[in-house]
Formats: structure tokens, C-alpha cells, sequence
């Protein structure tokens, strides 16, 4: 673990008390070998643990190399098991380059529940006074978090996605089915990802050699 990550260890703790057991706060270390949570508090909120990978969002922060203009990005959405909850990163860097996250994500469904009944309790419309309470904000909608509990869960949930839209089986994809597929997996940032690309050929039903050629096809459609 590099110094700067081991640095923020006590952090997560500090925050996980003081914030108490309805945020969640996670650290996670960036390294070629396998990127993931190195540390986090509070993990009933979505289950995960030390040892599971990156987000989709996390991701696309690190392909769009999101990090470079700000230092951190607040108040938008996450889809943990269900529910909805309110996050938010801080970026970890050594110099100009990314090497952890700091992320803290709040529980706000609990709270938007509670409201709801008490205002139903008092015949109020609640709906307008919870999104004035917790608008969303910081990201757009297009961005919101799916947490997930690794990459290649990731994978299989686009995949899925993707083949029940064109009412396709994964397995029977035609070439220029799989092309697609990896066109959207690269710009959400799979690949960034070492060691992804056997569980990528898997699911789509091809070789390893057929999704880097897939790969090279839709990096040579950018230049």
C-alpha cells in the first residue's frame, strides 16, 4: 500500500465515528496490479467490502480523467441493493496523478422515509418537500452510481443489459454485436481494469484475441 493511501487509514475511521452508521466511508488504492477498497466503515449500508472493485462511476472518473479539473465531486446519486443513496468522492493524488479515492456515501432513503410517513401523518403532500430536502445535485442523473461488488459483476450487468434490449443472447452475438458491447464496456471504462478481458470474452461468447482485436477496432473509430 502506497504511503499516501496508508495516510488516510485513520481518516476512514475518524469519519465512520464521527458521521456515525448512517455514512458510509470507503478508501480505495488505484495500482496496476488490481485496484479496490483498501479500508471502510459502516458497510451494512451497501455491503461491500475490503477487497471489491471499482464502481461504474469510479470508472468513468478515471476515464474521463474527471480528477484533473476538480479535487472532489459531491451530492450524486448511488443505487446500492435498491435503495438510493447520496455520495460523494474526493480524489486522492500524488502530484498530477490518481492514486486512491475517498468516498462517503450517505444513507438518504432512511431519512426520506421517516419524512414521508411523518408528513403522511399529518396529511401533507410529501413529495415536493422531500426534493426540496434532498435535491439532487454535483453529477448529472446520467451519472449516477450502481454499486456493485466488482468489475466483472459490472461487465455482466451491461452485457445482460445490452443483449435484453436487442433481444439477443450474449452467447450468439454477432461480430458486430461485440463490437458494440466493447465500444460501451471501454467508454465506461472496463479495461482500464487488469485481467478483465478473459471475464469479457466469457460473457460475450469469444476469444481473449477477438476482444483485444474488438478493442483495437474501436479505438481506431476515435482517431
Amino acid at each position: 500500500m502506497r504511503d499516501t493511501i496508508r495516510n488516510y487509514l485513520p481518516i476512514v475511521q475518524f469519519l465512520g465515528s464521527v458521521l456515525g452508521s448512517y455514512y458510509e466511508i470507503i478508501l480505495i488504492e488505484l495500482k496496476d496490479e488490481g485496484s479496490g477498497i483498501v479500508a471502510i466503515e459502516n458497510s451494512h449500508i451497501s455491503g461491500r467490502k475490503i477487497g471489491d472493485g471499482l464502481t461504474d462511476l469510479c470508472l468513468r472518473f478515471i476515464k474521463e480523467e474527471t480528477y484533473k479539473d476538480t479535487s472532489f465531486k459531491s451530492n450524486y446519486t448511488c443505487i446500492s441493493n435498491g435503495r438510493k443513496l447520496r455520495g460523494s468522492t474526493y480524489f486522492i493524488k500524488e502530484g498530477d496523478m490518481l492514486v486512491g479515492m475517498l468516498c462517503i456515501n450517505f444513507d438518504t432513503e432512511t431519512f426520506i422515509e421517516l419524512d414521508t410517513r411523518l408528513l403522511q401523518f399529518a396529511n401533507i403532500q410529501a413529495q415536493g418537500i422531500i426534493d426540496t430536502l434532498f435535491p439532487p445535485q454535483g453529477v448529472p442523473d446520467n451519472n449516477t452510481e450502481t454499486v456493485l461488488s466488482s468489475v466483472t459483476e459490472l461487465c455482466e450487468q451491461e452485457v445482460r443489459k445490452y443483449a435484453e434490449k436487442n433481444k439477443l443472447d450474449a452467447k450468439k452475438f454477432t461480430q458486430e454485436n461485440r463490437i458494440e458491447i466493447i465500444e460501451h464496456l471501454n467508454n465506461l471504462g472496463i479495461f482500464l481494469i487488469k485481467g478483465i478481458v478473459p471475464d469479457v470474452a466469457n460473457l460475450i461468447g469469444t476469444s481473449e484475441a477477438s476482444v483485444y482485436r474488438y478493442l483495437s477496432i474501436v479505438n481506431r473509430k476515435k482517431k
